[in-house]
């Protein structure tokens, strides 16, 4: 995808702008996004840090699976919850 957005020679830009396209990480990718930030950034795109959600905040990003916006996040934070609480998990 990310091949088929950068502008080149080859292509007819009817568009004539920038294209700004953003993706956030599904289930058990959350590790791909920093790699997926830096590709784009390393072919030129422009809005390389806009690309994905979930990256490291090195990158300028809101890792998901720290602040609870992925299923094993929130798993995490109810695991964090539980374990302050002393509650016992049945």
């Amino acid at each position: 995808m990310a091949d088929l957005m950068l502008v080149k020679d080859e292509v007819t830009d009817l568009y004539k702008k920038s294209e700004f396209i953003f993706l956030g990480p599904d289930e058990n990718t959350a590790d791909l996004m920093d790699s997926a930030a830096l590709m784009l950034k390393n072919k030129g795109y422009e809005y390389w840090k806009s690309f994905t959600t979930g990256k490291s905040i090195t990158y300028g990003g809101i890792p998901h699976d720290i602040y609870g916006m992925t299923t094993m996040s929130v798993r995490a934070y109810v695991d964090g919850i539980r374990e302050k609480l002393g509650l016992v998990e049945e």
